[in-house]
């Protein structure tokens, strides 16, 4: 319609003793419904503190990734982050503060990572991105951009000002989606054991 609703029309005949007499005709606006409809695939997909991709969205878009990509194109990479020492935060100025510092770090990775690649959170301070087509040397340039971002940032709270640093794994996305991520884990784990705000990159042994 011109004013942008759009109706669902029917009609019902109308029969009297086996003879059609008229048509009902229904008009329903269906833009309420399909506006409930986005809203509940947004909940399902949606991470509802950060406002960036859930767990099940980030997988879902490592299995499509994993089967669009091909021999020629230059494969792509898992991050994960983790930022460091987050519970000194929650402890020391409140949870409020620790979400206004995760709310903080999705505007971040809003500004640095690349129209294609899918930031999302997959549960307290651990963040991920899917980074199609970035071989290993742009992934860690990528990565380290956003390390350095978080690290030269601060954010304010109730008069006081809070720094935080980034841990950062990286795999890339060759293989199965549970071994792409005990790879990003295990060179997450590798970061923080070489003392924290760093970047590592796993490779695939199975490549």
């Amino acid at each position: 319609m011109a004013d942008g609703r759009t109706l669902q029309i029917n009609q019902i005949p109308i029969r009297i003793k086996d003879t059609d007499v008229g048509r009902l005709w229904i008009a329903a606006d269906i833009n309420e419904w399909r506006e409930h409809e986005r809203n509940l695939e947004r909940l399902a997909t949606t991470d509802p503190l950060t406002g960036l991709a859930n767990r099940r969205a980030l997988l879902q878009g490592m299995e499509w990734e994993l089967r669009r990509a091909g021999p020629d194109l230059p494969g792509g990479a898992l991050l994960i982050l983790d930022l460091d020492h987050f519970k000194s935060i929650n402890d020391t100025y409140g949870h409020a503060a620790g979400d206004k510092v995760l709310v903080h770090l999705a505007h971040l990775m809003r500004s640095i990572l690349r129209q294609n690649d899918i930031a999302g959170r997959l549960g307290g301070e651990e963040f991920a991105v899917l980074l199609p087509d970035a071989g290993r040397e742009r992934a860690l340039a990528i990565a380290e951009r956003l390390r350095l971002a978080v690290e030269g940032s601060t954010i304010e709270y109730e008069g006081n000002t809070i720094a935080v640093t980034a841990s950062i794994g990286l795999a890339p996305l060759a293989g199965e989606v549970d071994e792409i991520f005990v790879l990003a884990d295990e060179a997450l784990y590798r970061a923080k054991n070489e003392g924290r705000n760093r970047t590592v990159y796993a490779d695939n042994p199975s490549v």
